[in-house]
This record gives structure tokens, sequence and C-alpha cells, in this order.
């Protein structure tokens, strides 16, 4: 029997929705949510009430969601869930509490102002389409940039509170050794009396209407890393990954082009003295579209011939659409079994992991599907949608 419990609440609202005049406002706001609520009022009460429950709670802000979690010791799971659920229902966002996270928020950008990985998804928000708030740079400082705007930061986080954090956009996943029906009364009581606003959904977003890689989205640029760095990604529009989670195209791609295998396109870099190291996916993805990656690890001979990588690598992708039907059919039926394995089989992830991952399904699949919706396949192979 788990000797811990855990419990995640997802919010879908996130960096796309922040307004122009103050961008980041979503991670701010994920920040002021853990320092009191009407309830608990003292400031940090939350991280060092789960500390001393032998678990720890954290968050994280992405383009589309918001995401809260923690883990305690499993006797303590139902005053850790009255604490969490009174950040939904009242949380304090005083104007003391304002002024002092905004500067916390403005030191945790400038730490991830060296990271690479973020200079190189930096670089993907920057070229998308002009208008589209995926196209903001979010890196800039919460308390100057709308001081010198004139922009009253606490007012817009009130607003911004109010307008989107609304019960319908919120899925809550809980982990506990209790019965099901003792804690569904518990979550009944706590989480009942967070405000429903109706707010539109993400499908529905003004933003969502739009593209974000058009055809301007095209281009080649090179960056200078701040670490030892030999990369190469190359980086395609998809249609939205969720929208097709029954038939998963783009997985089937990511199967053929990061298989590692006698043949592979790994092999033959490798063969070639050129890469060391081969990853790719579906990446970025908003409601309406999406970015599939492929990232390719150069080695110090593999670097001046990045072209010549590039060649191979568009060679690869030729090969596997000139292939017949029956042979991807083939592949697709081998990757099917492994995933439909590796979901059956897998072990047991931790308690925190786990409600994170799901209460993170349950606002991009439906309900029914949500467990199991980001591992297997839920329709058979099908030539017209593997074709496209």
């Amino acid at each position: 029997r788990r000797t811990l419990a855990a419990a995640a609440l997802c919010v879908a609202v996130g960096q796309l929705d922040d307004p122009p005049e103050v961008e980041g406002l979503a991670h701010f706001l994920e920040h002021m949510l853990f320092l009191g609520t009407e309830k608990y009022p003292e400031e940090s009460n939350f991280d060092q009430w789960c500390a001393s429950c032998a678990g720890y709670s954290n968050a994280w802000t992405s383009l589309d969601n918001t995401l809260y979690h923690f883990i305690v010791a499993h006797n303590k799971l139902k005053e850790t869930l009255d604490r969490f659920s009174s950040f939904f229902s009242c949380p304090l966002l005083s104007e003391g509490g304002t002024e002092r996270e905004m500067h916390a928020v403005d030191s945790e950008h400038n730490k991830n102002l060296q990271d690479d990985d973020r200079r190189e998804f930096q670089i993907l928000k920057a070229t998308t389409a002009r208008g589209h708030p995926m196209s903001r740079f979010d890196f800039k400082s919460l308390h100057d940039v709308p001081l010198a705007k004139g922009v009253d930061v606490r007012k817009a986080l009130l607003d911004f509170h109010k307008g989107l954090y609304s019960a319908n956009l919120m899925r809550l996943c809980v982990i506990g050794r209790d019965s099901l029906d003792e804690m569904e009364g518990w979550f009944r009581d706590m989480f009942g009396g967070i405000t429903d606003r109706n707010v539109t959904t993400l499908d529905d977003r003004e933003w969502a209407q739009g593209e974000a890689f058009g055809e301007e989205w095209r281009g080649m640029y090179v960056l200078v890393p701040v670490k030892e760095r030999r990369r190469l990604s190359i980086m395609f529009r998809a249609p939205s990954v969720d929208a097709e989670y029954r038939t998963k195209p783009q997985h089937f791609l990511s199967f053929v082009m990061g298989h590692e295998g006698p043949g592979s396109l790994l092999a033959i870099l490798k063969d070639l003295g050129w890469a060391t190291e081969l990853v790719a996916g579906p990446g970025t993805s908003l409601p309406n579209e999406s970015v599939f990656s492929l990232g390719i690890s150069l080695t110090e001979e593999g670097l001046p011939n990045w072209e010549k990588v590039l060649q191979v690598a568009f060679h690869f992708l030729h090969t596997i659409r000139a292939s017949s039907v029956e042979r991807r059919a083939d592949l697709w039926r081998e990757m099917a079994d492994i995933r439909e394995l590796n979901f059956r089989y897998r072990s047991k992830d931790r308690e925190d992991a786990y409600s994170e991952g799901l209460a993170y399904a349950l606002n991009r699949f439906p309900a029914e599907d949500a467990v199991c919706a980001g591992e297997v396949f839920l329709e058979p192979f099908s030539p017209e949608v593997n074709e496209r």
C-alpha cells in the first residue's frame, strides 16, 4: 500500500492568455497563489505544511495550462487538500506579496536567460506570426516594463484571476488510500466553492483561431550557444497533436525517424561520423496546430557538414514517404504493440508524477480516454491518415 498521497489541479490558462501590456502574468499568478489564502493567510504556509508532512509542492505554467501539485504522507491528505483548495476559492493576492513576488519572478526569468534550450525556444516563439501571442518576448521584466507603461500590475493580476480562473477550466486528480466515496465527499465540500464563470475553453480562445506557424515562419537561424553545444534542429508545422490523439500520426513518424537500429537515420549519421544522438517527435502543440521537431546532436566533424546532415535527413523522410502502405502498416503494428505492452506492464509512477500527468491529460482529452490517450493507439491503422 502506498505511504504517500498526492493531488494535482490543472487550469486551462497559460502564457498565451497574458495581456500584451503585462507579459508573464499567468506565471506570476501561479506564484501568487502560494502566498496565502483567506483561510490560511500566512505566506509560504502551504510549502511549509507539505514539507512538515514528508512531502513538497510545486507548480508550472506552460503556453496554455498552469498546473499545481503536491505530495504528502497519506494520513495528511485531507488537511492538505483543504489548504490546497483555498488557492482557487479564496486566494489573498495581497498588495505586499505582489510587489515582492514580482522581483522573485524577474529573478527566475534572469536565471533562465543563459539556458540554451530556453533560448532556442524563444527563437521559435519570436519567429511566429506577428500579432499572435506566441510571438511575444516573455523574458522582459514583470516589474519595470509595466511600470514604464503606467500599468497597475496588481489590478491586472486581479482582473486576470477573476476573468480566467474558473471552475469549468479546472481538472483535479487525487491519489489516496481512503475510499472513493469518502474522498469524493471531501472534494465536493472543499472545491465546490470555486466560482464557475463559464470561461471560453482553449479551442475557442481568440488566439487559437489564428496560425502561429504560417508561411512566414519558414527560415534558417544560427544560434550561438552559451555552453558547448553542436545541434541541428529541424522543425515542421503540423496539425494539433491532441486533435489526433486517437490515431497519433506524429508519433508514428517519431517512431520511424527516432529508431536507432541498423539502417535507421541515426545509424547512418553515426557511420558517417556526423552525429551522436537523435530525438524526433511532436513538440510545441496548440489547440489548432503543432511543431514536429527533429534534433540531431552533431560531432565536431558533423558541425561543418551540417548541410549534408540536413540532406541525409530529408532523403530519409523521402524514403519513408515513398515506402509502401503495407510496409508502413507493419511498422505501425510494431509500434502499437510496443506502446500497448509498455502501458500495461510499466512500473508504477510516483504519486505526484501520476496525478500531475493525469490532471494535465484531463484538460487535453475526454475523461474516458485520459488515462491512456497519450500512450496507446485507440483506432486501427488508417492508410489515409498515415499518407497525410
